[in-house]
């Protein structure tokens, strides 16, 4: 047997670099950016019903926090209720300021990943139009 594969490979090229199996697999890279890009329209989708239906940004913030969790985003309650007590994002000059008042409100710095969350959160706020912990302005859905 591995005479005949020997003869079957002799006066063959070698594979260039390029297109040998120890080249990056360009497929796999594909699908896993295909992959991303395909969960965060999920995200966005579930973020926009959130937004339609949701009649205060407390109840935004708590909707937000469990989607999070159900997609493995293990941020604390806390880091939720920060960015709910700071409010949107575009309430402030930059998001490095943003990020301070946040710290300031959770007294302490927050890790890499409290700080995506909170980021996340503050941006879906400015979505929802507000910020603020007791803003209801949304009318109430008609009993149909």
């Amino acid at each position: 047997m591995e005479k005949r594969i020997e003869d079957a490979l002799k006066g063959k090229p070698s594979p260039s670099p390029e297109t040998s199996s120890m080249a990056p697999n360009e497929n796999l890279n594909k699908e896993a950016s295909v992959a991303r890009t395909a969960a965060r329209q999920v995200y966005a989708a579930a973020v926009k019903d959130i937004l339609n239906s949701a009649q205060s940004d407390i109840e935004v913030v708590d909707r937000v926090a469990s989607l999070d969790r159900s997609i493995g985003a293990l941020a604390p309650i806390q880091v939720y209720r920060t960015a709910l007590r700071v409010g949107a994002i575009n309430r402030y000059r930059s998001e490095s300021s943003y990020l301070s008042a946040c710290a300031d409100a959770l007294g302490r710095h927050p890790v890499q990943s409290e700080a995506d969350a909170l980021v996340r959160v503050g941006r879906i706020l400015n979505l929802a139009g507000g910020g603020s912990a007791t803003r209801i302005d949304k009318p109430a859905r008609s009993q149909r």
